[in-house]
């Protein structure tokens, strides 16, 4: 029986480790940073606390290449998800 008590008080503590490494703001919702399609959409959010603002290009069938410059934590528009080709990412030059 020592041994069934000791391995259930080891298993206890790593599940409260694991518990108190969630943040306590966590939600299934989280922020998406990147491109990503969300209800139909293609979307691309900068996610950033420096400030800067971003060159970001995406490929679409019949309009071509979209660039659009995004600033901090902004989350812009740039088509239909049913068009797209390219998912939106920064092409590494600031706007």
């Amino acid at each position: 029986m020592p041994r069934l008590s000791s391995a259930l008080a080891i298993g206890v503590l790593a599940l409260s480790g694991v518990l108190a490494s969630v943040p306590a703001n966590a939600s299934p919702a989280q922020q998406e940073c990147g491109g990503y399609k969300k209800d139909g959409e293609v979307r691309y959010r900068h996610c950033t606390s420096d400030g800067s603002s971003v060159e970001v290009r995406a490929v679409f069938q019949i309009t071509g290449v979209h660039l659009f410059c995004v600033g901090p934590n902004e989350d812009k528009y740039f088509g239909d998800a049913g068009f797209v080709i390219t998912m939106p990412a920064a092409t590494g030059k600031l706007c």
